[in-house]
């Protein structure tokens, strides 16, 4: 029935975007992550983990995924307008879109349409489905890369999966596992585990970012350790794009959506 409703209701009147910040180690605004969201005029709000998943069961995730980089395409044009020319935003893409042999060129069009510099476009990988490296699949990121639109992999673990996406394209950004992030204050082994992907990061030229940072005590010890960028309620919950806006000017959060 949800996949019925949202091939009936995606657009601008159900749907939107939403941007957590990501900040520096000085608690500046460098960056933000789209995520969407569904106002379901009989359930309200969905969580995103539920109507996301049902999507990747068929094409369906492909209508949601080109809608969700058009309009990321054209809120970035509004931050642009805002004073906000650098801000990178992030785009998550699921695995199974990789699928669809015109994804690529498809995500490379959108950005062209409303003239975004590549560098300020990034793809983050999901780990919700496995990916396949298919030759296709690898050319197609490592052309994006080419572009200068960097790559991200979300939910970075210690795993054998996460480990040859390292291997086999170049990844901008890694994004640690947020059970790994939780426990960083109370754990020495996560602790080091950290430390040691900072130093990995570092000797890759990448990024090292955490994410749900829900206090200052985390934050301090992360950025102790070596993490680049940081996202969580401890500074900003998703939040619409002018209240993004707001923030980067005026500097003041939103905690709770």
């Amino acid at each position: 029935m949800l996949e019925q409703d949202m091939s009936e209701q995606l657009g601008d009147d159900y749907f939107e975007m939403h941007y957590q910040p990501k900040m520096d180690k000085n608690s500046r605004i460098n960056g933000a992550e789209a995520l969407v969201r569904w106002h379901h005029p009989k359930y309200g709000n969905l969580p995103p983990i539920i109507f996301v998943s049902i999507a990747e069961t068929s094409d369906q995730i492909n209508i949601l995924g080109r809608w969700i980089n058009e309009r990321c395409m054209q809120d970035i044009k509004q931050f642009h307008e805002a004073g906000m020319p650098t801000l990178q935003v992030a785009i998550n893409a699921s695995p199974r879109q990789f699928i669809d042999k015109n994804f690529f060129s498809n995500f490379l069009s959108i950005i062209d349409k409303y003239q975004i510099p590549y560098p300020q476009i990034e793809l983050e990988i999901t780990e919700s489905q496995k990916l396949h490296l298919t030759d296709e699949t690898l050319e197609g990121i490592k052309h994006l890369s080419q572009k200068g639109i960097s790559i991200a992999v979300d939910d970075f673990g210690m795993g054998y999966t996460s480990l040859r996406y390292l291997k086999s394209f170049k990844v901008n950004t890694i994004k640690l596992d947020g059970s790994i992030v939780c426990d960083v204050t109370k754990s020495n082994v996560v602790q080091e585990i950290i430390r040691s992907l900072a130093s990995l990061t570092q000797s890759m030229n990448s990024k090292l970012v955490a994410e749900w940072v829900e206090d200052e005590e985390q934050f301090n010890e992360l950025v102790k350790l070596g993490c680049n960028q940081f996202q969580g309620a401890y500074f900003s919950m998703p939040v619409s794009k002018e209240i993004l806006i707001e923030q980067y000017a005026s500097h003041t959060f939103q905690t709770n959506e």
